[in-house]
């Protein structure tokens, strides 16, 4: 798990410093993406130490959840603003055909 945990702070900072994608919404779709992934592979931390309480374990299932939902809600955003400017776009220039 160390890793994993590793390679996804060294592909975030790539992202950052290098920006690999042409538009600048790709890179934040792409940083947000690998920061849940690095936060959540933190959190695996939790319920592998045997030290900790059952309540804290508990607690941190919930924060994991919460920690991908919000990652889903994110992307799910991006995916319908994107088709609502295709369509919007779209429609304008069949508009624009027919006159």
């Amino acid at each position: 798990m160390t890793v994993f945990l590793t390679l996804s702070l060294l592909t975030l900072c790539y992202v950052i410093r290098v920006r690999p994608f042409v538009e600048k919404k790709d890179n934040i779709i792409e940083m947000v993406n690998e920061s849940t992934v690095w936060i959540a592979t933190n959190i695996c931390f939790c319920f592998i130490n045997p030290a900790n309480k059952p309540y804290f374990i508990e607690v941190m299932g919930y924060v994991f959840v919460t920690v991908c939902a919000i990652n889903i809600i994110f992307n799910l955003a991006i995916v319908v603003i994107d088709t609502i400017y295709v369509i919007k776009n779209s429609y304008q220039a069949y508009k624009a055909e027919r006159e």
